[in-house]
């Protein structure tokens, strides 16, 4: 539930930018919204006084949305940097839990989700056209938010809880003009955030590993 109710309003952002003519090639603001799909590696966390459990999480969904100001260069390899507000988020769920104390290695089938909030601060650069095709770069940093939401598997103790963290993330993306301030784009995204304590319902506290979270998203900009 969860997974469709990010990517329809994701999806309700997109069929609401408006395709109005926008501002010629130059300094100009931005919005931009996008929806994909989300990965989550190295995921593991140890209960005080327990054992590790090495998580493994689904297949997922994920969304963005930013707000930014473009200048462009006046010349060398870097045609313009932007400057944006971005919030993603992701949705996973939970395949297994395994732990060589509770289950002796064996991977339990598990339920749940993890759910992650980030709101970053980018810097993006961008190169020289190719055609109508723009390659881009982008570091940024932030905070997140990140939930265990009735994280469980048989033999586990069920971990419901979430913690902020800050964050920091790299973009890899191609963007590709459709004339009129119109664009899409395309967007690799690597974050990595802070490790979070959590507590399970037995009440202890839970020392999460975050790992990195991946998401691919294809999406529509517009710049006024």
């Amino acid at each position: 539930m969860k997974l469709r109710l990010i990517v329809t309003a994701a999806f309700a952002l997109l069929l609401s930018l408006p395709l109005a003519a926008a501002a010629a090639e130059g300094n100009n603001f931005y919005v931009g919204a996008g929806i994909g799909y989300s990965a989550l590696d190295g995921v593991s966390y140890k209960p005080d006084g327990g054992t590790r459990v090495d998580v493994d999480p689904d297949h997922g969904a994920a969304a963005a949305v930013a707000f930014g100001y473009r200048t462009v260069t006046a010349s060398g390899p870097i045609r313009a940097v932007r400057f944006e507000l971005q919030h993603a988020a992701s949705a996973n769920g939970v395949k297994s839990l395994s732990s060589p104390g509770v289950s002796g290695g064996r991977e339990v089938p598990a339920d749940g989700d993890i759910i992650t909030h980030a709101l970053m601060v980018n810097m993006l650069f961008e190169a020289p056209r190719i055609g109508v095709l723009t390659p881009l770069l982008g570091v940024g940093a932030g905070w997140s938010y990140y939930r265990f939401d009735g994280v469980d598997a048989n033999g586990f103790t069920q971990v419901d809880d979430a913690d902020y963290a800050p964050a920091a993330q790299v973009l890899l993306g191609l963007g590709a003009d459709l004339g009129g301030g119109v664009h899409l784009e395309f967007f690799y995204r690597a974050r990595r955030q802070q490790d979070v304590r959590l507590k399970d319902d037995n009440d202890r506290f839970v020392d999460v590993e975050t790992g990195t979270a991946h998401a691919l998203t294809g999406g529509v900009g517009i710049r006024f």
